[in-house]
């Protein structure tokens, strides 16, 4: 019996990519010697992750599940800036979290028609990779030395119109990576620098307590030992 679980996480973009490899990856290695390896998807043959067209990801998704039938595989995609294709007919539901689970079971039922596995299952971030920082804003301001610390009274306020910080708003103006640029100007939020880095200081612990939807994807990942166990029984 294999005490080794292997699972690949589409990525997004660098920052995921980064917060996989220091932060997520060790929590889930180092508790449950489950190996999460982040990959991100060819946008040009220069180029990795951002804007990801939904047949890009579904051809890049298939074709990795097919080579690797022993993995399982799941995503880390913000909402926010979503190919349309993702979303289709799901817009009337109102609810962020019952939405993004319609948009997570919609896009499971397309890879499983295509490769017919059980290996396969999308996460989605609402709204923004930016929305878990939030669940500890003392470690944003120490992030870096040269912001204010004083600016903590911003990020206090944003906290405080909402029930957790998945719930921050996802619109250009008011997205967590958009405030996050406007408050630390100089120097200026960075996504890759700084992103996983204040996750790391976080935890992923603290990150579950305050994310709803996040720790759901961690359940899942904790639970993927047992099922591959299970399987190897049979």
């Amino acid at each position: 019996m294999s005490n080794i679980v292997r699972c690949y996480v589409i990525c997004e973009g660098q920052s995921e990519e980064k917060f996989i490899n220091e932060t997520l990856g060790p929590y889930f290695h180092n508790h449950l010697n489950i190996y999460l390896i982040p990959l991100t998807i060819p946008t040009s043959k220069r180029n990795k992750g951002g804007a990801l067209s939904y047949d890009r990801v579904v051809n890049f998704i298939v074709k990795k599940l097919k080579e690797d039938s022993e993995a399982f595989m799941t995503t880390m995609f913000d909402y926010y800036g979503l190919d349309d294709e993702f979303l289709k007919e799901n817009k009337a539901i109102t609810d962020i979290y019952e939405y993004i689970e319609k948009i997570q079971k919609d896009f499971d039922d397309a890879i499983k028609q295509k490769c017919h596995t059980n290996k396969f299952f999308s996460y989605i971030q609402p709204h923004e990779f930016e929305s878990l920082l939030f669940s500890d804003i003392t470690k944003i301001i120490k992030a870096d030395a040269e912001w204010d610390e004083k600016l903590i009274c911003e990020l206090e306020d944003i906290i405080k119109e909402y029930d957790n910080p998945e719930l921050i708003n996802n619109s250009k103006e008011t997205s967590t990576s958009h405030r996050l640029k406007k408050i630390f100007s100089s120097p200026s939020y960075k996504k890759v620098l700084h992103g996983s880095k204040i996750a790391k200081e976080i935890g992923i612990d603290n990150i579950r307590s305050k994310c709803q939807h996040f720790n759901k994807w961690c359940e899942k990942i904790h639970n993927l030992k047992t099922y591959q166990n299970t399987k190897e029984k049979q």
